[in-house]
C-alpha cells in the first residue's frame, strides 16, 4: 500500500510547495514573496498558515474534489483512515470550514511522507511570468525524496490578485492527484466488495414425494 501511495504523497506534496528564495522580500505585494512565504508555511508544517495563503475559491475546489476520498475511507472503516487527515476524525471533518479541511488532509499527507523517510530536501524560485494584471506564475524548482527515491520537478505556482492581495490557486497536477486517490478509493472499495462473502443460499425445497 505504501509503495502504491507513494507517487501520490510526492507529487501532492510537489505541487503545493513554492520554492524559497534566501532573499525573497515578505509582503502581500509581491507574488514571488507570496509563494516564499507558501514555502516557508509548509516547512513549518503550518498548513492552517498555508491555507491562508490560498485563493478561496481554490480550497473550495480542493475540498470538493477530495471529500469523496473522506467519505469513503470513513465509510470503509480502514484502520489507517484517520492518518489521511493528521489524525482528526474524518466524520468531523464534513462540518469544518474549506481551510480547515485543507490543513487537516495536507498535514495528514506530508505527515505519511514524512513516515517513508521523505520531505522537501531543495528548493528555488527562477521567476514569474505575468498575465494580465491579475494573473501571475511563479516557476519553481524542487526536489523531493522518499524511500530512498528522490523526485526534482519543475512547477508553476499561480497567483490571482483579489482585494489587493495575491492568492494561491490549485494547479492541475494536484487535481490530477486528486482524481488519482478518488480511483484508487474506489478500486479499495470495489475489492473489499469482491472479498466480502457471499450471503447463504436458502436451502433447495424438497423434491415432491411420489403418492
Amino acid at each position: 500500500m505504501k509503495t502504491m501511495m507513494f507517487p501520490l504523497l510526492l507529487a501532492l506534496v510537489l505541487g503545493f510547495a513554492p520554492a524559497c528564495r534566501a532573499q525573497a522580500p515578505a509582503g502581500a505585494g509581491d507574488p514571488e514573496a507570496v509563494a516564499a512565504e507558501l514555502y516557508a508555511r509548509i516547512k513549518a508544517s503550518d498548513w492552517k498558515g498555508a491555507a491562508a495563503l490560498f485563493d478561496e475559491d481554490a480550497l473550495k475546489r480542493f475540498r470538493g474534489m477530495l471529500q469523496p476520498v473522506v467519505d469513503a475511507a470513513s465509510a470503509s472503516g480502514q484502520p489507517g483512515a484517520n492518518a489521511l487527515f493528521d489524525g482528526a476524525d474524518p466524520a468531523s471533518l464534513k462540518q469544518a470550514g474549506d481551510a480547515e479541511f485543507f490543513a487537516a488532509f495536507m498535514g495528514g499527507m506530508m505527515a505519511r511522507l514524512s513516515s517513508m523517510g521523505g520531505g522537501i530536501s531543495a528548493s528555488q524560485i527562477l521567476g514569474s511570468v505575468p498575465e494580465g494584471e491579475d494573473l501571475r506564475h511563479v516557476v519553481t524548482r524542487t526536489s523531493a525524496t522518499a524511500m530512498g527515491i528522490g523526485i526534482t520537478k519543475m512547477e508553476v505556482v499561480s497567483l490571482r490578485r483579489r482585494g489587493g492581495a495575491w492568492k494561491v490557486l490549485l494547479n492541475g497536477e494536484i487535481e490530477g492527484m486528486a482524481k488519482a486517490m478518488q480511483m484508487l478509493s474506489a478500486s479499495k472499495q470495489g475489492a473489499g466488495a469482491k472479498e466480502a462473502p457471499a450471503p447463504d443460499a436458502p436451502p433447495a425445497p424438497a423434491p415432491d414425494q411420489a403418492p
